[in-house]
């Protein structure tokens, strides 16, 4: 038997004990991925109390550029990393936005009071985003004409147009080009950004919901700024 054929085999046996001892060390070697690069155009993330606690000084180091946190939903509710999440973010250079997640049953102006509430004074450096994506029984038509309602509002107090977040069909049905005059923010996973031909002012691409990121334990939402040479500048708003 030759010395590289003996060699061969050694490390195949040490492959296969490795799998039967050690099997997560294994999985988890096979597994590893590399993280993107985020230092070709402009990268953000948007996260919740999903994500855990967040080392938000290893995402400012990732070349991450900005952050949307989730502050609330409904009338009533306030995320529980909220807070936390802001405090962290706002000792870094990241710009920073804060979203609400529409509730198409609520009433608009009790869901207003509520994100007002969490976001005025609080040193945000982003215009906020309204996540609208479920339509809870609700027709197209009152889903549009709550929105409406909550959006002008919203404008009115902090003197930015508000970003809107959805998906391609949920716009289609629920949303419209009425609202074409709003930034909006654009979800979609593939490889290229495939949004409906009428559907303008896409100023943001969410374009995966699996990403990893440094600082961050648990898959994270990515997003892109598609308009490089004005970057963030559209979208900052004082608060």
């Amino acid at each position: 038997m030759s010395y590289k054929l003996l060699t061969q085999i050694v490390v195949l046996l040490v492959i296969v004990i490795l799998c039967i001892k050690r099997p997560m060390l294994f999985e988890t070697f096979i597994s590893a991925k590399p993280l993107p690069d985020f230092t070709q155009g402009i990268h953000g993330i948007d996260v919740s109390h999903d994500q855990g606690k967040v080392d938000w000084q290893k995402v400012a180091r990732s070349g991450i550029q900005f952050v949307y946190l989730k502050a609330t939903d409904g009338i009533t509710y306030t995320d529980p990393k909220y807070f936390q999440n802001l405090a962290g973010v706002k000792a870094t250079h990241l710009e920073v936005g804060a979203y609400h997640f529409f509730e198409a049953e609520d009433d608009p102006k009790a869901q207003l009071d509520n994100f007002l509430r969490h976001i005025k004074g609080k040193s945000l450096t982003l215009t906020p985003m309204i996540d609208v994506e479920l339509q809870r029984a609700q027709s197209a038509t009152q889903i549009k004409a709550r929105l409406q309602q909550f959006l002008t509002a919203l404008e009115q107090q902090i003197g930015c147009k508000p970003l809107i977040y959805s998906y391609g069909s949920f716009w289609q049905v629920n949303i419209g080009t009425e609202f074409n005059h709003y930034p909006f923010w654009f979800a979609e996973y593939n490889q290229t950004m495939q949004a409906p031909s009428k559907l303008k002012n896409i100023q943001i691409w969410q374009y995966s919901q699996k990403g990893s990121v440094p600082g961050v334990d648990t898959p994270v939402d990515l997003d892109k700024i598609l308009d490089e040479q004005q970057g963030l500048e559209a979208l900052k708003c004082n608060y």
